[in-house]
């Protein structure tokens, strides 16, 4: 195999997964850099519960300096800043981490973002993450109803999309996924929504995505030609409505697998990982850092290479000694000080054992130009709830990455309505609705919203909106008509 000279690639100090020497650039002619510029990728890491509070989560308010009227809402935003505490960079109580690894650097390439959820009651669910809010677990009205609407995931959206993807040329996967299934949903041909399935091992992707070239395609036309002849002719009979979409989806998952095994790869100097993820899987923290982050290496050196430019991590570890049942014991004990206090343990650990350290990697990595491939890339890490367990009204979302300059960055965004108050113990206020923050990362990816905007309960943005009589909430009050006139628009301040 021969290296790809479309980008420096030097990759180093993780797990044993590294690109062996640079690429430099000035051993080619510039224009083939110039044509190669500007690839985009997207990292989505999902992890459940939520449940910490705002003074937990987020930045000081008195770094929001600016504000405007935005569909009726006083929105703010302010510089993310950091500052030491023993030893940690500290953003908030659950944004901190060694300042060996979260350099000032790295915060300057975060967005933390406050104040967009979901107008209606999803409680638990895997698919809201990325835009399916059909994947819930039916508990009340709305997420019952939900259910008859499935959609597709914004990941998948994105793989099968010609202008994410123009030239496959190189790319062994179109999209990544490890951890818990149910985060990432794909339409198929025949209109159906069919969940993707999930790796627990990172030295079988590995293998899958590094292969030596001189294995050479193990799946002939042939075969494949003999699959659809049959697949055409079972069409043709009288099939039941499952039988159907299970067929379809056979022979698609066929083709796929056939343009993957032809791949010719061009990226070389792989060391292969000596680890498996899938040895590190228990409730010890130690464990779960090890095991994520040996999936980090994989993903990244994935992303370093193109053989792939989407990935999907849903995170079902909770990084604590905790051995009780974490749902009942913790999640809905979050709004005690005690149980408060292991929530934020939690995802503490999660934000610098994973997030930090995956992005610190695609921060090592030069990409060309001046940039490296954190700067071409977006990672968003959001909570299944916001600051109660059940409820979506505001998710944390925390990003990184400028994607390719689309995406303004160093920011403390805060799009809550705080002239609204939701509860009484531990007090919410709603905001903007997750469905234009799905269509605006859509938006950085060049798509454009006539083709994205799609589906019966589609409002604008991305995905279903549900507003019915079977919601709850009060929709005039808590997301009135100003908030869902601008659902098909870009965030102010996140844009460039």
């Amino acid at each position: 195999m021969k290296l790809k000279p479309t980008r420096r690639r030097f990759l180093k100090g993780i797990g044993g997964a590294f690109l062996a020497l640079p690429l430099l650039p000035s051993l080619f002619p510039e224009d083939l850099f110039a044509a190669q510029e500007g690839v985009k990728r997207f990292i989505s890491m999902g992890t459940n519960h939520g449940g910490v509070w705002s003074e937990n989560m987020y930045p000081a308010d008195p770094t929001l300096d600016a504000s405007q009227t935005y569909a009726g809402i006083n929105i703010q935003q302010g510089s993310l800043v950091s500052s030491m505490r023993e030893g940690d960079r500290f953003i908030s109580e659950t944004l901190r981490a060694p300042a060996s690894a979260l350099s000032e650097t790295l915060v300057g390439k975060m967005n933390v973002i406050r104040g967009i959820g979901y107008p209606f009651y999803l409680a638990h669910h895997s698919g809201g993450h990325l835009g399916n809010v059909a994947a819930n677990d039916g508990n009340g009205t709305d997420g019952e109803y939900l259910h008859a609407y499935p959609t597709e995931t914004i990941d998948q959206y994105l793989a099968y999309s010609d202008r994410f993807y123009p030239d496959l040329t190189g790319i062994v996967h179109r999209s990544l996924h490890f951890g818990r299934a149910g985060m990432s949903f794909r339409k198929l041909s025949d209109g159906s929504i069919t969940i993707v399935e999930t790796s627990s091992s990172s030295l079988n992707v590995f293998g899958q995505i590094f292969r030596p070239a001189d294995e050479g395609p193990s799946l002939e036309r042939r075969i494949v030609d003999d699959v659809r002849e049959n697949y055409q002719r079972l069409l043709a009979k009288p099939l039941s409505a499952k039988d159907r979409v299970r067929l379809v989806e056979h022979v698609e998952r066929i083709d796929e697998l056939h343009r993957r095994l032809n791949v010719v790869l061009e990226c070389s100097g792989i060391t292969e990982p000596v680890d498996d993820s899938r040895n590190h899987r228990s409730d010890d923290p130690l464990e779960n850092r090890i095991q994520w982050q040996l999936i980090n290496d994989v993903i990244v050196t994935a992303l370093a290479c193109d053989t792939s430019r989407i990935a999907t991590m849903a995170i079902g570890s909770h990084f604590t000694n905790y051995s009780g049942d974490w749902h009942q014991g913790n999640a809905h004990e979050g709004t005690t000080a005690g149980g408060q206090a292991v929530m934020v343990n939690s995802n503490r650990n999660v934000f610098k054992e994973v997030f930090v350290d995956l992005i610190s990697k695609l921060d090592s990595i030069d990409d060309g130009a001046g940039s490296t491939l954190l700067d071409n890339t977006l990672v968003t890490w959001t909570q299944e709830s916001g600051q109660v367990t059940h409820d979506a009204y505001s998710i944390p979302i925390v990003t990184a990455g400028g994607l390719c300059g689309a995406l303004s960055t160093g920011n403390y965004l805060d799009y809550s309505n705080r002239s609204v108050v939701i509860g009484n113990e531990i007090q919410v206020n709603p905001g903007l609705i997750f469905n234009q923050w799905l269509g605006n990362i859509l938006l950085a990816m060049g798509e454009e919203p006539a083709r994205f905007e799609t589906g019966e309960l589609n409002n604008g943005g991305w995905g279903q909106l549900y507003i019915g009589e079977q919601s709850y909430q009060n929709f005039d009050e808590w997301y009135p008509n100003n908030v869902r006139s601008v659902l098909s628009s870009k965030l102010p301040y996140l844009f460039k």
